[in-house]
């Protein structure tokens, strides 16, 4: 398993939500998922961690050139589901984390609307 970042613009500081994503030899799909987040989302503070999964397709490095802030995590070997996603909130540091499926596309405003409902409603 190789931890890596993606690029070098990553916040410092921590991040509202933390949104993890497990792909495996799904290119187009993650690809499309995480366009869709940096396109609708705009009032939050995010950091997106994407766990690949015993990939052989290019999707690691499709996502390295086209979103070069998002954290990868790559597995060598299959590894399942909860695992995959207990490693990113292991490192993470946000206030919220949204496990992501990577045929997910964010409509506008979402991830915004949520995480302000979340911040109005402690008792949720």
């Amino acid at each position: 398993m190789d931890i890596q970042r993606g690029g070098k613009h990553l916040c410092d500081e921590e991040s509202t939500l933390i949104i993890s994503i497990v792909t495996a030899n799904n290119k187009e799909l993650i690809i499309n998922c995480l366009t869709s987040i940096y396109e609708t989302t705009r009032d939050v503070r995010f950091e997106i961690w994407v766990v690949i999964n015993a990939t052989s397709d290019d999707s690691e490095e499709a996502i390295k050139k086209n979103f070069p802030d998002v954290r990868l995590i790559v597995n060598h070997e299959k590894l399942g589901f909860t695992h995959n996603h207990n490693m990113v909130m292991r490192r993470a540091k946000g206030t919220y984390i949204l496990v992501l499926n990577d045929d997910t596309r964010i409509l506008a405003g979402a991830l915004d609307k949520m995480v302000h409902f979340m911040d109005e409603s402690p008792q949720v």
